[in-house]
């Protein structure tokens, strides 16, 4: 997966003449909406049950296309680092929301990325909070919620920190206009809380003691649920919060709907109810295994809803669909979209994908592996190893070099003559072209490699291992210490350091250490 492409690649269903095992997640059973109630209707409360049996075997995956647009800039701190990898940020997104197809937010752990219809940039958010979940009014009025009761306002031109005088977590914003918008959220295993902003001031309004809303949508002002812990419901009719049962147990954490008389929740272990204007109905076609956690769309007949372990399904009016995200898709956390053919997903690490009606599109770059060890020999030759793959930067982009298998330690004595060492006295040499293994005679860990030249280059680890290269061959030299070490270091070939556990240090004078 190199840095400079897509993340690895999210999958759907596609033509049905090529049949395919479904994943056991979406090898269920699966009614339309309503399909326990007394009517079986589909959402918009129509007569005849949908169902569509997700047993049966799914068509044909087809992947992800490689992520289309610019590569993303990377948002940088006030102090000046910027992101490099991932693109357009590593922070988990937790929200999404847009005014139009080239206006759309992305918020995060204290981050907020801009769509332009062209690429993601990062806008400086206004607060150091995570921030989980955002919406607007308009594109020049929109409002992000997040930990410890940070609000932060968009006014077209910058983002600012709103204080609303409480330290409660608030989890999602939804409103109906300028002057009615509502914040929920509360206490972990305490009571919830409701903002409701006016158009002058935040003010909280009582729910009693009912738990902790984790989601909010509604149709009118007049007409909003919240949702949340237990499957708690709550509906505000222009006066009051008021219970309502939601036949559901576990936790819901997202709510969307396309009127008064089509609205989803879903959540924990398989929870997945809807409101059809009457009452509110189990609808099968999640598993205990199923953590939903995103449910969003854009009509009656075109429905979204995505699974924690990687799955989506769509509804479509008549029958339910799975779409399968490969092992690097990432956990999605949110979704929006301007209509049928422009909708977003949002999640951990960054990930950012994008649907414009006939496929799903990759824009986040890069890996999210672990990165241990980076070297260089200028801003255009630029080292990263660790539990993956090693990525080089050119200057301009990153891009991974499968050839090296390794990375717990990297040092060169210039840029063609590059070693890594790392496990079981593994070794690699960069040539200047490619990486290929080298025997160093150890089976011991390496954790530190380093050297003064071509021709004379340490390696160091576990148990005092010291090896030493003379540029044919790697040998073992007496370090006088089982004692593990983690780091060398040589300016002459008669000048060498070596450092390790319980204070350590041992010197190399040429010709003893």
């Amino acid at each position: 997966m190199a840095l400079c492409l897509s993340l690895p690649g999210l999958a759907c269903s596609s033509s049905p003449s090529h049949p395919a095992t479904p994943t056991d997640d979406a090898a269920v059973s699966t009614d339309g909406p309503d399909g326990g109630g007394p009517d079986g209707g589909g959402p918009d409360g129509g007569g005849a049950q949908a169902r569509a049996d997700m047993g049966d075997p799914l068509a044909d995956a087809s992947a992800f296309v490689n992520a289309d647009g610019p590569a993303p800039s990377g948002p940088c701190s006030e102090a000046g680092w910027c992101w490099s990898n991932p693109l357009p940020s590593g922070d988990t997104l937790d929200g999404v929301w847009g005014s139009a197809a080239d206006d759309l937010w992305a918020v995060g752990n204290g981050t907020i990325i801009h769509w332009d219809g062209r690429a993601w940039s990062s806008v400086v958010s206004g607060t150091n909070e995570s921030l989980f979940s955002i919406w607007g009014a308009g594109a020049r009025d929109v409002w992000a919620v997040g930990g410890n009761g940070a609000i932060v306002h968009w006014d077209g031109a910058t983002w600012s920190h709103v204080d609303v005088g409480h330290s409660e977590d608030l989890v999602a914003v939804w409103g109906s206009g300028a002057h009615d918008v509502w914040a929920v959220g509360g206490l972990q295993g305490g009571a919830g809380i409701t903002l409701h902003w006016n158009g002058a001031a935040w003010s909280s309004v009582a729910i009693g003691s009912a738990a902790e809303p984790l989601t909010i949508w509604g149709s009118a002002a007049d007409d909003v649920w919240a949702a949340g812990v237990g499957g708690m419901m709550l509906h505000w009719n222009g006066v009051a919060w008021s219970p309502v049962s939601s036949g559901a147990t576990k936790d819901l954490v997202s709510l969307w709907g396309s009127g008064a008389d089509d609205v989803w929740a879903v959540g924990d272990q398989g929870a997945i109810v809807h409101w059809n204007g009457t009452a509110w109905s189990h609808v099968t076609g999640g598993t205990t295994n199923d953590l939903f956690e995103v449910v969003w769309g854009t009509g009656p007949d075109d429905v979204w809803i995505v699974n924690k372990a990687q799955n989506l399904r769509h509804w479509n009016g008549a029958a339910w669909s799975a779409w399968t995200l490969d092992d690097g898709g990432g956990d999605v956390r949110a979704m929006w979209g301007s209509g049928p053919n422009d909708a977003w997903l949002v999640g951990l690490f960054g990930f950012t994908a994008h649907w414009d009606g006939v496929a799903w599109s990759y824009h986040s770059r890069g890996t999210t592996a672990a990165f241990k060890r980076v070297w260089g020999t200028s801003v255009t030759d630029i080292w990263a190893v660790g539990d993956g793959p090693a990525s080089h930067w050119n200057g301009s982009a990153w891009a991974v070099d499968t050839s090296a298998k390794i990375g717990g330690g990297i040092w060169g004595s210039g840029g063609g003559d590059i070693w890594l060492v790392d496990v079981a006295g593994a070794i690699e040499h960069w040539n200047g072209g490619t990486w290929s293994p080298v025997a160093s005679g150890a089976t011991t860990d390496l954790l530190g490699v380093g050297g003064s030249g071509v021709a004379d280059a340490w390696a160091v680890g576990r148990g005092g291992v010291i090896l030493h290269w003379d540029g044919n061959a790697w040998t073992r030299a007496t370090s006088g210490t089982t004692t593990d070490l983690f780091g060398v270091w040589s300016s002459a070939a008669d000048d060498a350091w070596a450092v390790g556990s319980a204070g350590l240090i041992l010197r190399w004078n040429g010709g003893t250490w």
